[in-house]
């Protein structure tokens, strides 16, 4: 991918002003586009401009979970974006990236465009946004039970 004008959804939940789907998307560039800041900072910047989205103000997390590694950090992370899309959480998940990719041994090379299905390292990023998935919806299953 090259960039957020590849997200078709994207440009309709910026459109149609749908802002949990718009910081899902976003959240998800985060890996799709391999960490690259500028471009999903020109994403972010995009969803500014034509929606009512901005960054919230940041509430810190307490996860009730260990996260021992960095991928576990990252991951953690990523999924609370969804419920709280600060500034200094979208800059804690830039941080952990390429800690989490050093760590998983995934190449962070922005302009290496392989094929998803043919990359063992883009397989363990389908993991990862899958764990980031299970989490998130855990999170939000915990919340709504609450």
């Amino acid at each position: 991918m090259k960039d957020y004008k590849d997200f078709t959804n994207f440009a309709g939940y910026v459109r149609d002003n749908l802002l949990f789907d718009i910081k899902l998307e976003l959240t998800n560039m985060v890996i799709l586009l391999k960490g690259n800041r500028q471009k999903i900072d020109d994403a972010i910047e995009y969803a500014k401009t034509n929606s009512d989205f901005d960054f919230e103000i940041h509430q810190p997390s307490h996860p009730n979970i260990p996260l021992d590694t960095d991928e576990d950090k990252f991951v953690y992370e990523k999924g609370e974006l969804l419920a709280n899309f600060s500034k200094e959480r979208l800059d804690e998940v830039f941080r952990l990236y390429p800690l989490m990719c050093k760590e998983k041994n995934i190449s962070q090379d922005p302009n290496d465009d392989n094929d998803i299905s043919n990359s063992t390292n883009n397989n363990i990023i389908k993991n990862v946004a899958i764990g980031a998935g299970v989490v998130v919806g855990s999170y939000l299953l915990y919340q709504l039970f609450k």
